[in-house]
């Protein structure tokens, strides 16, 4: 294989150009901490590395209309897409007790605090002009 360059390589050539002269890094080697002294990340949290696993996220869901509903939770919208509801338009009549059954032949351990979500999405999607207060899950509460 021939080289492209018509250079002589030189060892410790290359690492002079950047200021690291072998006699400088021999000078300062008890001064300096080595590879074996650096703590790794596994020590502090335990198993593999944190940085490794990335949280997974349902793109579907914060994609969808839905999400327009002030301070939806994406978990209450991945619920409504699973039984079908795709468009704000299809939760106008509906109560938020009959879409809870719903969602809870699908998933009978879906959680009780996705209910006041889905009265707040059944009342934006009914009323053009919704009262700031109202624009809670808090304010759905029994």
């Amino acid at each position: 294989m021939e080289l492209l360059s018509s250079r002589k390589v030189v060892p410790g050539k290359g690492i002079k150009r950047f200021g690291l002269r072998p006699e400088r890094i021999r000078e300062k080697k008890g001064n300096h901490m080595a590879l074996k002294d650096i703590i790794p990340l596994e020590a502090f949290f335990g198993g593999e590395n944190p940085r490794k696993k990335k949280k997974k996220v349902d793109r579907e869901a914060l994609a969808s209309p839905i999400m327009r509903v002030p301070r939806m939770d994406v978990r209450a919208a991945r619920d409504l897409l699973d039984i079908g509801i795709r468009e704000l338009y299809q939760l106008q009549g509906r109560s938020a007790e009959s879409l809870m059954e719903d969602i809870r032949a699908k998933k009978p351990d879906s959680p009780e605090y996705r209910l006041p979500h889905l009265r707040l999405a059944i009342y934006f999607a009914e009323n053009q002009d919704p009262d700031p207060d109202k624009l809670h899950p808090s304010a759905w509460m029994d």
